[in-house]
């Protein structure tokens, strides 16, 4: 019996508190378990086995500023596999409405900290759907950055800007990431939470 591969999150819903996480279909598997855990204490959190071949999992009840892990194993006639590599889930950091905003041609970003994360990337864009661009990444003791240029560009507060923030956890060689599924539209000192559920 082969261990999963390929375990991941796929979308952490904020207000729902509620985490999604999927892992690679394997042939002749009769079940399928997971286990979740928090990061600072190694309990388990939820855990729970369904029939093969179901592939995406949910886990209510998280907390946005707690980060987990979730390990997976398949179950066939010979028994249960060995539990899979851990992978990490965690929420996408929340934009601060008050604090996120162009003034002076700059464009200051700020959001809330995830605890465990290693790092944070910011990517800015004029268009809500596409054409964001990576602007920076920040070491984890940061919660905010100021930008200068968009596209070789100062920022204007006349114009319309859309964000987000990824949060990073980077372990050994591996990084995981808590994914985009909110981005946020500012101008000038105003802005607003705009979901993007992608």
């Amino acid at each position: 019996m082969v261990t999963p591969t390929g375990v991941k999150q796929t979308k952490w819903w904020y207000y729902a508190k509620s985490v999604e996480f999927t892992w690679d279909k394997q042939e002749a598997a009769d079940k399928v378990e997971y286990k979740v855990c928090k990061v600072s204490n190694g309990k388990t959190f939820a855990k729970d086995s369904v029939a093969y071949p179901s592939q995406q999992f949910s886990v209510s009840k998280v907390k946005n500023n707690v980060m987990y892990t979730v390990q997976m194993r398949v179950h066939d006639q010979w028994g249960w596999s060995g539990w899979s590599k851990k992978a990490y889930l965690f929420t996408q950091p929340m934009v601060n409405a008050k604090k996120t905003k162009v003034k002076g041609n700059k464009l200051t970003v700020t959001w809330g900290k995830i605890k465990g994360a290693t790092s944070y990337t910011v990517y800015v864009s004029t268009k809500e759907k596409k054409g964001y661009k990576k602007l920076a990444t920040v070491k984890s003791s940061k919660s905010s950055v100021t930008l200068k240029k968009l596209k070789g560009k100062k920022f204007s507060p006349k114009k319309n800007y859309y964000v987000y923030v990824v949060a990073n956890k980077k372990v050994g060689k591996t990084t995981y990431t808590s994914g985009k599924h909110y981005s946020y539209k500012v101008k000038g000192a105003r802005g607003q939470l705009r979901w993007t559920f992608d």
